[in-house]
């Protein structure tokens, strides 16, 4: 299990819900600045991608060539879903509180209370006339 923050943006026709998860970014981590445009992080997006490139223009042999760069995804992967969760009080999304669940998908629903759908049973006329 782990502990997502779930936020929504109230909308008359329909509510929009995000749910961040707490800790360590992955996809942060390994697509660095295209993960943070996909985010909305235009500015941060563009930092990383110039850092990067400077990075690998500085043409530091070897293993010491690696580690800056490394050094830098981590710091993106640590502090991703930090910066993404205030980009969302930012747009104006309204923070719900912080859940416990298997997935980001089960956060919101535990948040807003909303119940799994059941699964729709398609029936043909076949079995329909069968049954009368």
């Amino acid at each position: 299990m782990k502990t997502f923050h779930v936020y929504v943006l109230r909308h008359p026709m329909c509510n929009d819900y995000e749910a961040v998860k707490e800790g360590f970014c992955c996809p942060a981590f390994f697509f660095t600045w295209i993960w943070a445009l996909t985010k909305g992080m235009l500015g941060r997006g563009v930092v990383i991608l110039l850092i990067g490139v400077v990075l690998i223009l500085g043409e530091i042999p070897g293993l010491l060539g690696v580690l800056p760069v490394l050094a830098v995804a981590v710091v993106i992967g640590a502090y991703g879903n930090q910066w993404y969760r205030k980009k969302l009080v930012k747009w104006g999304f309204a923070n719900l509180g912080t859940v416990t669940a298997g997935s980001r998908q089960a956060a919101i629903n535990n948040a807003t209370g909303a119940e799994c759908e059941a699964p729709v049973t398609l029936h043909t006329e076949t079995e329909d006339e069968e049954n009368s």
